[in-house]
């Protein structure tokens, strides 16, 4: 579905640019205390969680939608296996990390809900469109943009805008580099997904219109 990958231009944003922003942005919103914590940490964990989210919920919508009801049983067998999956992962997850590992366990329980959903939607399309591509993720030159802002900005953010730096310059530095790559990420998606970006595009232009 069209919408997968647009879901996915989202995830990819949130896991790319807030972990290396998450401290900064705390210590300038809450100040030193919240950002000393380890709610840098949580919010950069919170930043994949909210991703797993956005994608498990199109993917379950889709098939909610669009599956027979016997597909359906057995897929809402196959839900509560997970269930139990991510019960003992929770557990585990909270003796060892605390609220860090409560977070990862419920990204662990969403990646799997989404793998099923994303299995089933393959086999309907292939049974659809035999031999025909399904495209569930952005353009391969996007993807390659995302990672390398994501490895770019998590460097700079261990050079320039870690916590061990108090200079305002470095913490400026930083924030023009996720800006500079930002920007980079936005004109790949323009050129290698030009369907996309219109319909994204056109989506906030209606919204502003409903505004006014």
């Amino acid at each position: 579905p069209p919408a997968a990958a647009g879901t996915s231009l989202f995830g990819l944003v949130l896991l790319s640019f807030g972990p290396p922003y998450s401290w900064l942005l705390l210590r300038l919103l809450y100040g030193p205390v919240w950002a000393a914590s380890e709610a840098p940490q949580l919010l950069s964990l919170y930043c994949a969680a909210v991703c797993a989210m956005a994608l498990n919920g199109v993917s379950e919508a889709y098939v909610q939608a669009s599956a027979p009801p016997p597909e359906l049983r057995r897929i809402a067998a196959a839900t509560t296996a997970i269930a139990f999956v991510y019960g003992g992962a929770a557990l585990a997850g909270v003796r060892l990390l605390r609220t860090s590992g409560l977070v990862l366990a419920n990204v662990l329980n969403l990646g799997l809900r989404t793998a099923l959903s994303y299995r089933y939607i393959g086999r309907a399309a292939a049974a659809r469109a035999p031999g025909a591509p399904l495209r569930l993720a952005p353009a391969p030159a996007v993807l390659a943009a995302f990672a390398l802002s994501a490895a770019a900005t998590n460097a700079t953010a261990l050079w320039l805008g870690a916590p061990d730096s108090l200079s305002p310059s470095s913490h400026a530095a930083h924030v023009v580099v996720g800006v500079a790559c930002l920007g980079g990420v936005v004109a790949a998606v323009v050129a290698g997904e030009p369907e996309l970006a219109g319909a994204l595009l056109g989506a906030v232009r209606r919204r502003h219109g409903r505004e006014d």
